[in-house]
Order: structure tokens, then sequence, then C-alpha cells
């Protein structure tokens, strides 16, 4: 799959609209100056942990945002039209030492009932490499995650929160682990 520019497009616009710096925003994540300018300009497109990461420490609401993302790459016709039923998997415990985007794919795609060919079929992506992400072991760019949730037919802005919410969970779990 390639770059999508679409994520380094919304990044900008929403970073601006904070009054933010490039400068200001590399040392708040922090991540290389030259390696966001490269996001925003669609050069790159950032793997899903940095994704969050970048969304969370700008302080968008992850959801709005990759929803729009969605709405913007086609993947969605307008906000809000997917079945919005995640509560199944949502605010359940990160496991500690598992990638949080595998399990919580994983979760979701057998609440919707969606065959892991289907959905590869639906987003154009191996099987292959869904059980590698499925299983923690990968971590796919921003969009073709995306449309692996597009795909599944579940709530995007929920998706995305949960996925959210569950990385800053893990990331406040390791800093405690380094405290130790």
């Amino acid at each position: 799959m390639e770059n999508s520019p679409i994520f380094g497009t919304l990044l900008r616009e929403h970073r601006k609209a904070k009054g933010l710096s490039l400068w200001k925003f590399s040392v708040a994540i922090p991540y290389r100056q030259a390696n966001i300018q490269r996001i925003e300009r669609g050069l790159v497109e950032p793997r899903v942990r940095l994704a969050m990461r970048l969304l969370t420490v700008l302080g968008v609401d992850v959801g709005a945002f990759m929803e729009e993302m969605a709405v913007k790459e086609d993947l969605l016709p307008t906000k809000s039209t997917q079945s919005d039923d995640l509560a199944p998997v949502l605010n359940t415990a990160p496991e500690k030492g598992l990638e949080p985007l595998g399990k919580l794919l994983r979760e979701t795609r057998k609440a919707y009932q969606k065959s892991q060919n289907a959905i590869c079929k639906a987003a154009g992506y191996t099987t292959r490499n869904l059980i590698i992400v499925e299983n923690g072991k990968q971590n796919p760019k921003i969009s073709t995650v995306l449309k692996l949730v597009c795909a599944i037919g579940c709530d995007v802005a929920q998706f995305f929160n949960e996925l959210a919410r569950r990385y800053q969970a893990q990331e406040a779990d390791e800093a405690e682990c380094g405290q130790q």
C-alpha cells in the first residue's frame, strides 16, 4: 500500500489551528522536526503507534480525526455511518507486553463476526500480514489500519479513541516499569 498524504495534511491543519510551531510540536513528542515535516508533506506516512502519539500530544480527538481522514480517503461516505456498538471490546484492560492494535483489531473483528479473509479482501491487504498485525508483530501504517477498521464496519471514531486509550495505558505502564 502506498503512502496517503491525507494524514499529514490533516495533522498540519490541526497543528496550525492550535498555534503550535513545528519546533514546539517536535519537542513535545519528542520526534525530529524534519521527520514531522516529511509526514506533514505526505512524503512518509507514520506507523500507527507514532500516529497515535502525534495526535495525542497535539490534543485532538483521535477518533474524530480518523473519521475525518476516512471520509477524505473515500472509505466512508459521511461521518458516523458505521455501526456504533463497540461495547464488547471497549475499556478492556490492555495485556502487558502485547501490541494494543493487534489485540483490539482481533477483538473487534471477532465481535463483528468478520473473517480475516473478508476484511483483507475489502481492505486490499494480505491475510498473512493481518495475522502478523493481530499477533502484535507488526506496526502498520495508519492508512492501512484505517482501511482495515472500515472493512470491519465498526465505528471509526470509537475504535481509534479506544486504540489511543490503550496506547496511553501501555506507555504509562512502560514508564512505571522504567522507574522501578
